[in-house]
């Protein structure tokens, strides 16, 4: 297909082996419009530098600001999420739309839980991820979707009617651009 949606996507989805635990669970959602866009894959987790498998990250209310919180150790990254997510998000280009990872502390759209404290057993309230929450500030409008919400029809097929109107209206813009030249 020509002028393909460029689609930045949680590396999970596509069966990579970044996830906490190391397993491989490519989502067959997101797989199947694999063939329609350009996908760019990124894991923000990896991208600070955590390994594979690794101890699981949570989001911890701290006062009235949260943190991005290792559950084990208590090491704080949040700063380095943010400067993940802040190199990232600027070198993107044109992106047409996010599919992020469910529940995910980093990726989670409005369903990442958030912990009174790392040994917390159950989250007090929702919010989005780090990475996810940046993603929307910069990309205002962008649309952005999880793979849960990939699995509504009606929500699925509004992602794409969405998408591929962003890459027609970006194919229009260059060549608008070559032709003033």
């Amino acid at each position: 297909m020509k002028n393909r949606p460029k689609v930045a996507v949680s590396k999970c989805l596509l069966g990579a082996r970044c996830r906490w635990d190391g397993v491989p669970r490519p989502d067959e959602r997101v797989m199947e419009i694999a063939g329609s866009v350009e996908f760019i894959p990124v894991c923000p987790e990896t991208g600070i530098g955590l390994g594979v498998p690794r101890e699981p990250v949570r989001i911890v209310s701290s006062g009235k600001e949260v943190r991005l919180i290792e559950k084990s150790t208590g090491r704080d990254l949040t700063d380095r999420m943010m400067r993940f997510a802040s190199k990232t998000l600027g070198a993107l280009a044109d992106i047409d739309g996010f599919i992020l990872k469910d529940r995910s502390p980093s990726c989670g759209v409005r369903n990442a839980g958030v912990y009174a404290s790392r040994r917390s057993a159950d989250p007090v309230r929702k919010t989005s991820g780090f990475f996810a929450k940046e993603a929307i500030r910069k990309f205002r409008g962008t649309p952005v979707v999880t793979e849960g919400r990939l699995a509504s029809g009606p929500a699925r097929e509004e992602f794409l009617r969405k998408i591929t109107l962003s890459a027609r209206g970006r194919a229009d813009r260059i060549r608008r651009v070559v032709c003033d030249l």
